[in-house]
């Protein structure tokens, strides 16, 4: 069940997530590969603003509708054959010919409170894609790179008593049933217990402190990589036939 190691779409590797067949009746996995799910995902589960974000190129649309969208993050209930309510997800729905974003939740009392993206998406093209929800105003957004849609929940859509919290990335449950596979690459989910201003976001450098002078690369880490792409500059010169440059 596990996606493959493929060039990343920030910094040098990503995830490719494929429609797999989903396991043996009864079985369920968690693309949390090592950890307990339940344990690791309670310290994901939003008790008030967050704000959810990735990177994706999408190999495949989803069919039109409803029963046939995809699931880039999900944090679900797990207690049941189906996920009964949902803390957040990010997911794809084609509705007529388009593939849109949605940021949605799901409450105890059945509520769907989704915000869905104006910008169609294509395959093969990568994106930025983010659900935040403000708590305090009730505000949830959807963004498509610099693009932004906004929806204002009538009540406070957020399930925080999980039973058995599950956390997913590329999938929404992966069980025998309603796994609703990503098919495409997944890069640099992050989330946060609190709605980032657009400087923050991973959309914009490395968020609030931006690139290291460090970063050559700029994967938002300083370290062998980097070191290797100074040694490829070792002896370059800027100005041209300096005494003392190598020429190239």
């Amino acid at each position: 069940m596990d996606p493959e190691w493929t060039e990343g779409i920030k910094g040098d590797h990503a995830l490719k997530f494929m429609k797999l067949a989903a396991p043996a009746n009864g079985g369920v996995c968690s693309f949390i590969n090592g950890y307990d799910p339940v344990l690791c995902s309670r310290a994901l589960v939003a008790t008030g603003s967050f704000t959810v974000e990735a990177f994706i190129k999408i190999d495949v649309m989803p069919a039109d509708g409803y029963t046939d969208a995809r699931y880039i993050v999900s944090l679900c209930d797990n207690s049941g054959t189906y996920a009964s309510y949902w803390n957040y997800a990010i997911r794809l729905r084609t509705a007529g010919t388009d593939t849109f974003v949605e940021g949605l939740s799901r409450a105890k009392d059945g509520s769907w409170p989704t915000v869905t993206s104006t910008v169609a998406l294509s395959t093969g093209v990568e994106y930025y894609v983010a659900f935040s929800y403000n708590a305090d105003t009730m505000e949830a957004k959807i963004w498509v790179d610099n693009n932004t849609d906004t929806s204002t929940f009538a009540q406070q859509p957020i399930s925080t008593d999980l039973t058995s919290p599950m956390f997913t990335i590329g999938a929404r449950r992966p069980s025998s049933s309603y796994s609703a596979f990503f098919e495409g690459v997944i890069d640099d989910v992050r989330v946060s217990d609190t709605v980032l201003t657009t400087q923050e976001m991973l959309s914009y450098g490395c968020g609030s402190i931006g690139y290291d002078p460090m970063d050559f690369n700029q994967d938002c880490r300083v370290d062998m990589a980097d070191l290797a792409e100074f040694a490829k500059m070792w002896g370059n010169c800027s100005i041209p036939y300096l005494e003392g440059c190598d020429q190239y």
